[in-house]
């Protein structure tokens, strides 16, 4: 999966011929057309806005996604100058594009990563995962999460 430069900017700019496309170019629902989306933000947007898209599919049938997740940068001026500052999102489009792959951790699938590094416009698609959530820092978490937290942490620092 190479980085693509594409028109997408944000969530908003997303429709359900862009979906259809990328979806197909990552061979997925190679044989139906999305015929409608619904947009939904999720999680808190502090660095980003992460939106899941319903999809809506014909014709109907197994093996395609029912949604999907676009991570796009802030909306937020001031969030976004601080994440183009520190290069949170250069980092999060390096990560999928060249790093996921080499790692051994859980992690989405990518069906497309958008990246302008003039401008750090960025789009990643990913596989749904829900029901996961996010979690919350400050409730803090039980033994099992922690323990797992630790595992993906191996996984992620041990093969590079």
């Amino acid at each position: 999966m190479g980085t693509t430069f594409d028109p997408i900017r944000t969530a908003a700019d997303v429709d359900a011929a862009w979906l259809t496309s990328v979806l197909h170019a990552s061979g997925v629902g190679h044989d139906q057309t999305i015929t409608s989306v619904e947009a939904h933000t999720i999680g808190t947007g502090q660095v980003g806005e992460n939106v899941r898209f319903a999809l809506t599919w014909a014709p109907t049938g197994e093996g395609a996604p029912t949604s999907v997740v676009g991570k796009f940068p802030s909306a937020d001026a001031a969030s976004r100058a601080t994440a183009v500052q520190l290069n949170t999102y250069a980092k999060e489009v390096g990560f999928y594009r060249d790093l996921q792959h080499r790692v051994a951790i859980t992690t989405p699938t990518v069906h497309h990563v958008g990246w302008d590094a003039n401008t750090h416009d960025f789009v990643i698609l990913m596989a749904d995962v829900a029901p996961a959530e996010q979690g919350d820092q400050l409730a803090g978490c039980s033994l099992a999460q922690a323990e797992a937290a630790i595992d993906q942490a191996v996984g992620l620092h041990a093969p590079t």
